[in-house]
């Protein structure tokens, strides 16, 4: 893509990444109708390989879509393994892959990268935004909101993506929440227009941060999810306990990456029960479950070695 475009740079690409890990995702549930969870594996191996490839991109839109299209493989996976056949390979590779993901480097690169274009359209909007003469182009309606700020100190403070918001981003994950958490949302005046909101708001840096979090952990229950997987597959049972994956299954104790606190794990003869704590406060619903905006994952007791995954 040509990056000095600025606001004008095409993304076409983004769309046919996600378009790729849906049909990837659909071949594996093929695949795993078929009783063939190796080439299952294959699939969703090659599903996570397509959306991470948007990890290196300074854009924010490459970032959010890559977290939202990794929630569905996640999603896709977790309902597999809870009654699928697959080998302790297939599973292996599984988990290796999840293992390898990281959201956080890309949210801060993509944060870096809308900055700059948002100064350099502020400095040059005309030559930033060729429909800035029919009063049509993204710079153009920002512009009415910002015209009000009369000099370009108070202007850049409400500038998207501040730097307190980028600072904020290179934090660990939960200090950067913790820091966010309190922070009230600007509600601007242009409520139809997703363009004039991102500008109204003076840091949408922080919603960001907020889906790196939900991204991250939904990765994480993955793993965890994965992990049970392979103990069941082993032992036919579910463990107690989340410390007994460790160190065989899981190199160390599954934490909440949001709360910095083990998850929740839950297991009666009827369901087991995967979550964390932590709601994120844009989301009305669970990437995982579907359920609300908390991340959890349940999976239904059919007999001691099966489960099937649930509502």
């Amino acid at each position: 893509m040509r990056f000095e475009d600025g606001l004008n740079a095409l993304i076409p690409h983004v769309s046919q990444v996600s378009e790729i890990a849906n049909y990837l995702i659909l071949e594996a549930y093929d695949f795993a109708r078929l009783d063939d969870f190796t080439a299952a594996t294959g699939s969703l191996v090659a599903a996570l390989r397509t959306v991470n490839s948007l990890g290196t991109e300074p854009l924010l839109a490459s970032q959010l879509l890559r977290t939202v299209a990794h929630q569905r493989i996640v999603r896709a996976i977790s309902l597999m393994v809870a009654d699928g056949n697959f080998s302790s390979a297939d599973l292996a590779s599984l988990q290796s892959e999840l293992e390898q993901t990281d959201f956080h480097e890309g949210t801060k690169l993509a944060l870096w990268g809308e900055r700059v274009v948002a100064i350099e359209a502020i400095r040059d909007p005309l030559n930033m935004d060729p429909q800035r003469g029919s009063k049509n182009g993204v710079l153009a309606r920002a512009e009415d909101f910002l015209v009000s700020f009369d000099t370009p100190p108070r202007m850049l403070k409400y500038l998207p993506f501040s730097e307190h918001g980028i600072a904020t981003a290179t934090l660990p994950l939960a200090e950067g929440l913790q820091i966010i958490g309190d922070m009230p949302r600007i509600q601007g005046s242009f409520p139809d227009d997703p363009v004039l909101q991102l500008f109204a708001n003076p840091d949408p840096a922080l919603a960001a941060i907020r889906a790196e979090a939900r991204a991250t952990i939904v990765n994480q229950l993955g793993i965890v999810a994965v992990a049970l997987a392979r103990y069941r597959l082993e032992h036919k049972s579910l463990p107690a306990t989340l410390d007994n994956l460790v160190p065989t299954y899981l190199a160390d104790g599954p934490i909440d990456p949001a709360m910095q606190r083990p998850f929740l794990y839950t297991i009666d003869d009827r369901e087991l029960m995967l979550g964390s704590l932590w709601r994120d406060p844009d989301a009305t619903v669970d990437p995982i479950s579907g359920g609300d905006a908390k991340c959890v994952l349940r999976w239904e007791i059919t007999s001691p070695d099966r489960v099937s995954e649930g509502p």
